[in-house]
């Protein structure tokens, strides 16, 4: 298995359940890939996924499974959005309100509306055509609405997402503003902290990044980058679609041109958290409804992309810890953060929230954790979403080559890309896959733990 994230887990758990032997090789010096959770600030900090989603929609096993664990989950609707004057730190008014919800429900009808007409034949178009062909090009509020729609789902582009691609996802997960009720659920615990304890016990090798894979023959051949090699009957590639594009791992022979062609026609978005830590109470504003001591999630209400902020982040679960604020964004502000120096981007953070919480720049204490996602060489990007017309790009790249190679990870998903069950199930059916063709199916596997 190249890549000890959620799939490269899920193979391995796969070929160990009918006793055959396995080695993961990974490339960063941790398990997780874009799902890992960081506790150094004394809260768990999720840089990339934190919801177990399509929880009901989809049956989503590893809802099942972090509930067997005894990992508590919250749903996510117990957190709703607060729109407020990014200015004035003062909520926004209930017509204010009303306009930017007139518009969110017309354009999240249009994109399942036409999702749905792309199944009787349409050409597929992207995001941002539909919700322009619908008459909402100049409608209140429609930057931020493409946000929401678009680029909260799987960090898309609205110019040059995939309705098709999109639909495939939100006809099972609509999004009414962000969470569908009892569908997505935060893990407090973390969401990474879950992928950890699934690892364990697994051959996983970390900081061992591969540099060539050589198929073809009776075995593959698997080189890393420190120059140890490998024999194996299959191999299984969960590499993100970023790293597969750049040639960070050479393919002897040339990868088929039906996989280079889906390739082209999937990219990833990007996304930007960072965690900050604070001294005393400074989240506290009346108007917003913000009190100490419990979270808030709180959107600016602009025409235009804007990050979310979470005040008092997981204040609720972890009494005593001390009050943090999180961030999250997408698309060019997320390039924009990533681009800056954490302690200089902190300071950004505090000087965009200073109207709404006066004091919190002198209140920060300089402690930042941020995301990396965009300039980490082993992800190139946060989230897959493909492109108008290529959303099949997905079935393609899930084919087996030569049964030998299989690619697996959220990009291989059709309904559940950007996700980490999706990433799961795509591991699960590659590990299968490859023993059946490679004969090592047991008649009766072993029972999971």
């Amino acid at each position: 298995m190249i890549g000890a994230g959620s799939a490269g887990i899920a193979a391995a758990r796969a070929v160990q359940s009918s006793n055959r032997s396995v080695l993961v090789l990974e490339a960063m010096d941790r398990t997780g890939g874009r799902c890992w959770t960081d506790t150094s600030l004394g809260v768990p900090y999720e840089p990339g996924a934190q919801f177990i989603s399509q929880a009901q929609s989809l049956n989503t096993v590893l809802y099942p499974i972090a509930k067997q664990l005894g990992i508590d989950t919250v749903d996510g609707a117990v957190f709703p959005p607060v729109f407020f004057d990014l200015a004035t730190g003062t909520k926004s008014s209930d017509l204010e309100q009303a306009d930017f919800a007139a518009t969110f429900g017309l354009a999240n009808t249009a994109l399942l509306a036409y999702g749905l007409s792309i199944t009787l034949g349409e050409p597929d178009l992207s995001a941002h055509q539909v919700i322009a062909g619908a008459g909402l090009a100049n409608a209140d509020y429609v930057k931020l609405v493409e946000q929401i729609c678009v680029s909260v789902v799987d960090t898309g582009d609205p110019a040059d997402q995939s309705v098709e691609d999109l639909y495939n996802f939100g006809q099972f997960s609509p999004l009414p503003f962000f969470y569908p009720p009892n569908d997505s659920l935060f893990v407090p615990s973390g969401y990474g902290a879950l992928l950890s304890r699934l690892a364990e016990g697994l051959p996983i090798q970390i900081s061992s990044p591969v540099q060539s894979i050589t198929y073809g023959g009776n075995t593959v051949g698997v080189k890393t980058a420190a120059g140890a090699t490998y024999q194996a009957k299959a191999v299984i590639v969960t590499a993100s679609v970023n790293v597969l594009k750049a040639g960070s791992i050479a393919f002897s022979p040339a990868l088929p041109a039906a996989y280079t062609t889906a390739l082209s026609g999937i990219t990833m978005g990007h996304a930007y958290k960072a965690l900050l830590k604070f001294n005393g109470e400074p989240f506290v504003n009346a108007s917003l409804g913000v009190k100490a001591g419990k979270m808030a999630n709180l959107v600016p209400l602009v025409d235009g992309t804007t990050p979310t902020f979470f005040a008092n982040y997981l204040a609720d679960m972890n009494p005593g810890a001390g009050p943090f604020l999180m961030i999250a964004c997408e698309g060019e502000d997320a390039l924009s953060f990533e681009a800056l120096a954490p302690s200089a981007a902190g300071k950004q953070i505090c000087t965009m929230l200073e109207p709404t919480f006066p004091g919190i720049t002198a209140a920060w204490t300089g402690e930042i954790l941020a995301s990396t996602w965009q300039s980490n060489p082993y992800t190139l990007g946060c989230i897959s979403y493909a492109k108008p017309g290529k959303a099949s790009a997905r079935l393609e790249l899930a084919k087996p080559i030569n049964n030998q190679v299989w690619f697996a990870g959220e990009a291989c998903s059709v309904h559940s890309h950007s996700q980490v069950h999706g990433a799961w199930a795509s591991g699960t059916d590659a590990g299968f896959a490859a023993l059946a063709a490679i004969g090592a199916l047991s008649a009766k596997p072993a029972p999971a733990p």
